[in-house]
């Protein structure tokens, strides 16, 4: 019988899984968690030096917001998550990941992909250096524009000074 924590590391698996059917957390990222439902080899928490990957999404997307309704936002926020772990690929890793994406959006594939095309050129010339993960997120819409939480993890090498 699998211990707790081993029950926790599943249940984390298949809902990282389930809530990123689309590529925001691919298989190999997923693959990291650990038996003990942590993320094994790579950093997890606030990174001393680098704002919120929350402020960060919303920053790479926000010239687009007016373009989606309110009801859509959460859409773009995706996109923007997705673009972002994309650009964080190495390349050839990187267009079989959005090969398999583009194929769990509606719409024309074509325009998903220019559009996923220019979020990642955007986070390329925004952010060059944050080497970040967006493994988890939680969006809630609100009058204010809504409330985005992100879980995100880094492989220690990359963190800051």
């Amino acid at each position: 019988m699998p211990t707790k924590a081993e029950r926790k590391a599943a249940r984390r698996r298949k809902r990282l899984r389930k809530r990123h059917p689309r590529g925001g957390a691919d298989d190999s990222i997923v693959a990291m968690v650990g038996e003990n439902g942590a993320i094994d080899g790579v950093y997890e928490g606030r990174v001393p030096g680098l704002r919120k990957l929350s402020e960060v999404i919303i920053e790479l997307v926000e010239p687009y917001m007016e373009a989606f309704t309110p009801e859509s936002v959460e859409m773009l926020i995706e996109l923007g998550i997705v673009a972002w772990n994309l650009a964080n690929l190495p390349p050839r890793q990187r267009r079989k990941t959005k090969a398999k994406t583009l194929r769990g959006f509606p719409g024309p594939r074509r325009d998903v992909e220019a559009f996923l095309d220019e979020l990642i050129e955007r986070k390329e010339s925004l952010f060059p250096e944050d080497r970040r993960f967006a493994m988890d997120y939680t969006y809630t819409p609100g009058k204010a524009g809504g409330y985005l939480q992100v879980l995100s993890a880094m492989d220690p090498a990359d963190l800051p000074g």
